[in-house]
This record gives C-alpha cells, structure tokens and sequence, in this order.
C-alpha cells in the first residue's frame, strides 16, 4: 500500500482513500480487519480480451499485415542477411522480427532459460448470495493483500459469477513445458483460494462453480524485457511480462513498432533493457 500510495502522489492520479464506517457503507463486500482501509483508484476498470485481441488482429488485417492462423513457430535463426523463422517445416525470411511469445519466450530464444520461468496459476468463479452486490457499478475490480491472503477479483459481467484469483506472480507451481501445462486443478489446489473468499468475501458461497488453469512468462525480477536481443539487431523481443503485459499492449505494440522502424522510442524503457541480466550467457 505504500508504494501505491507512492505512485499516486508521484504520478497525481485520482484516487480516494476509504476505511471505517465508509468502506462499510460503500463496499460492504469487502469487511476490512483491524489497521486495513481501501484505496480506490479512479481510473481503474476491466477490458475483454477476446473482443480487444480480435479486433487488434482484424484492424492489422485491414491496414495490410498477414496473420497465419494455426501455424507454429518452430525456431527463429538471426543471421548477417536477417532472420529465418521456421514455420511448420517451411522458412521464411525477414530483416527484423518481433518476439512476443509469452511462455514460449526461452522455447523459441534459448538464451533467455535462465532469466525466465513459467508459473503456473489458477483462475476459479463464485456463485453469490446476492449477485447484485457484485455488479460492476457497485464492485470494483480489486486486489487485496494482506499477511495471510493475496487476492484479486473481478465484478460478475455475466450476471451469474464472480472470478477470482491469487494476485499473479502466486504461482502454485513451474512449469518445464509450455505446450504439456496440467490443466487438471485438484481439489488442494484451491484451498487458499477458498479460505480466502470464506474470511475475506462473506457474501459469495466459497464453493467455486468453475476453475481454469492457465500459465504466464515471468522474469526472474519480474519485470519484462523490451529490446533488441543481446548481440542481435533485428531480433527485438518483448516478453517476460510476469502477468501485467496485456493491459500495456497498446503502448508496447506503439514502442515496438518505434524501435524497429526509427531504431529508438521516446518512452522510457531503459530498466526494462534486456543486457540488464548480467548473469545470463547471451
């Protein structure tokens, strides 16, 4: 909470601070314990991502890109004249390519195995007593953490369930490849999760009616890496988003077309420079 505090007031952002009799009042979904109170954020929300990939890919369509539906990428070879990307058996050549593989990321550029690992993490959905209560104008998305609970959560869109989560970065558990991820959850699996909601969300019925395993790339500080790969100039990679990355598409696809086009961006990506993993063998 404090670094939170910190980026408002560093960054002037349009918040409220609630505690006591407040939160009660407007978000009774949320009892807070003892020395807890709640930040809003002003500016916050949700977007669908299905809906937001498709129409990024139809409007790349329109402006003229080719998009290779169902194809898999089996390699990617930078040399002196460009780069060839192997692509169900068949090569293709090009000056620069983009990297954005997410938990494929060390598969298709096996330098970056000992900066990145794939956490896996489980995503359930809640029935609720009330499921007014848990609309979007009446519950916000939040995150909540505190010593023994690190949750987030989402209002039911679909009028029927609320989905939640442990915060990104919990993972239960690494995954050595990407293309075999158990999907299976066990019952054990969603203890916490359900703990959770039983103390920290009274109002929905602990008992979720849906689960989903999933996975994501991460560092091994957590934060992406953006820029052309170490002793590579036409191999740019983003990856390693470490969960955060599809709400900074727009920006990060704006920086990527930067860098291969002008060869530099006018936003501040030198923390996320890839040469920053001194320890790695590039």
């Amino acid at each position: 909470m404090k670094n939170i505090l910190q980026c408002i007031i560093e960054f002037n952002l349009d918040h409220e601070i609630i505690e006591g009799e407040s939160a009660r009042k407007h978000y009774p979904q949320h009892p807070l314990q003892s020395g807890e109170f709640m930040v809003l954020d002003k500016q916050a929300g949700y977007i669908k991502p299905e809906l937001s990939v498709l129409s990024a890919a139809r409007k790349a369509e329109e402006l003229g890109s080719k998009i290779y539906r169902y194809s898999r990428v089996e390699s990617i070879h930078p040399h002196s004249d460009g780069v060839t990307v192997i692509v169900d058996n068949k090569k293709y050549m090009f000056e620069k390519v983009i990297v954005t593989a997410g938990p494929w990321l060390s598969h298709m550029l096996p330098n970056y195995k000992e900066i990145f690992e794939i956490n896996r993490l489980l995503l359930a959905w809640f029935a609720a007593k009330d499921i007014q209560q848990f609309t979007p104008e009446r519950f916000p998305i939040f995150v909540r953490l505190n010593d023994d609970i690190n949750l987030f959560g989402v209002p039911s869109l679909d009028g029927n369930m609320v989905k939640l989560a442990p915060v990104t970065g919990k993972g239960d558990g690494f995954i050595q490849d990407p293309d075999n991820v158990d999907r299976n959850v066990k019952v054990e699996d969603l203890q916490g999760l359900i703990e959770g909601v039983r103390k920290y969300l009274p109002d929905l019925i602990p008992e979720p009616v849906r689960v989903s395993a999933y996975m994501d790339g991460f560092t091994t500080d957590h934060h992406p890496v953006v820029g052309f790969a170490p002793q590579s100039q036409n191999v740019l990679v983003l990856g390693g988003f470490s969960g955060h990355g599809f709400k900074m598409a727009p920006v990060m696809g704006k920086i990527a077309a930067d860098l291969v086009i002008d060869g530099c961006t006018p936003h501040n990506i030198q923390h996320l420079n890839p040469n920053r993993f001194t320890n790695a063998r590039f």
